[in-house]
């Protein structure tokens, strides 16, 4: 097997675990629990400082991936479980548990990873809009 090959399976297989983490983006009952215990005042301004510390974490890391090691990714987990942002939880983990740095690759499936989840927030609570 060629080395364009080999790469190219993986980026496929890539593509695969994006597609189907994609398709459960958010866990609705979660984010439904949390506003209606906080109301929706509070849940909009502590969903808007994880949004925000979301964000910043993963441009700190995409900017040096060196310091993108388990606590990191164990961090991000921990802000976007509380807007329950599954799919970016599930791939957080996955890196937090696996041998080795990130790559870049990685850290761009969970830019996009986190794009997909907030543009799902924010199509069931518009007013995470402006946030994101």
């Amino acid at each position: 097997m060629t080395a364009f090959s080999t790469d190219h399976g993986a980026r496929s297989h890539l593509s695969q675990i994006q597609s189907r983490l994609a398709a459960n983006a958010i866990d609705l009952d979660h984010v439904t629990i949390l506003r209606s215990e906080l109301g929706e005042d509070e849940f909009i301004d502590l969903a808007a400082v994880f949004i925000a510390e979301l964000k910043n974490d993963l441009s700190a890391l995409s900017a040096d991936p060196n310091i993108a090691t388990a606590r990191a990714f164990h961090a991000l987990r921990g802000a976007a479980s509380n807007l329950g942002l599954t799919s970016f939880c599930e791939y957080c983990h996955r890196l937090e548990h696996r041998e080795g740095l990130a790559t870049q690759a990685d850290l761009d499936s969970l830019t996009r990873l986190l794009s997909t989840g907030l543009a799902a927030l924010a199509h069931h609570i518009p007013q995470l809009g402006a946030e994101i």
